[in-house]
């Protein structure tokens, strides 16, 4: 019971001179004031004063809310024009951006215009459209992430595809593949295993050391014969891979 209620009560139970309307026993909930001269009817008086400018405003909203439902325009609009403010903020806070705040915003009053027929007159209005206002910008932030990535996306597809090789391309290195095979296919089974490891499987020094079982000094020294003995099996067999290897580096 608030400090006005309080005071009425008492002046209720223990003073012949209070009050016969029964519509202000009880005084308004929200009243917290008292007379500063301790006289009954000033305090009275300035409750039921509160209470009224309270329950004016409420019915007036009540009413705008019922003329809309029944589809008066300027009654939506006049809502519009009362809560458009603090919608826009609302929006704002959201998705940080003006011009989709006022977009978001927007969207959302049509969808309350829509709804409002089933809103409860005797509830407050202002929390109920705050709370069309928020789900429209947490759409709109998320439909715009999923925009973002969808075109990020796009954009990757578009670099692979003027990136990839065309098919001839694609056909060309299948085949230099093939006889760089055969050229590793002359040479002793041991070199075979090591360039197939430091460079078929990509495997470092270390670890193409760690395979063999063999130091990592005596792995590179290795390598680098085998790597003689396959450049002298190419220039003899498959000159043709040397131009092509050469041509490359000159387009590159």
């Amino acid at each position: 019971m608030s400090h006005c209620r309080k005071r009425l009560h008492y002046l209720a139970t223990h003073t012949k001179d209070r009050p016969t309307d029964s519509s202000a026993r009880g005084g308004p909930r929200a009243c917290r004031r008292s007379g500063a001269d301790g006289n009954q009817s000033s305090v009275w008086v300035a409750c039921q004063a509160e209470g009224a400018q309270r329950g004016g405003l409420r019915l007036d909203e009540e009413k705008l809310i019922r003329r809309a439902q029944q589809g008066d325009p300027e009654a939506f609009a006049e809502i519009v024009r009362e809560h458009e403010e603090p919608a826009f903020r609302v929006a704002y806070l959201i998705v940080r951006n003006e011009a989709d705040a006022r977009d978001v915003a927007q969207e959302a009053f049509v969808s309350a215009y829509r709804a409002l027929k089933r809103f409860d007159r005797r509830e407050p209005l202002r929390p109920w459209l705050l709370r069309i206002v928020t789900t429209r910008a947490l759409n709109s932030v998320r439909a715009d992430r999923r925009r973002r990535a969808m075109g990020e996306r796009y954009e990757q597809m578009a670099d692979m595809r003027k990136t990839a090789p065309s098919a001839e391309e694609q056909t060309e290195a299948a085949e230099q593949a093939r006889r760089v095979w055969q050229a590793v296919g002359e040479l002793e089974a041991q070199d075979q295993t090591l360039l197939y490891l430091r460079y078929f499987l990509d495997a470092s020094e270390r670890e193409t050391a760690q395979a063999l079982g063999r130091p990592a000094g005596t792995v590179k020294s290795r390598l680098h014969r085998v790597l003689r003995r396959l450049r002298g099996v190419i220039e003899s067999q498959y000159p043709d891979l040397l131009r092509e290897g050469a041509s490359t580096e000159t387009e590159a």
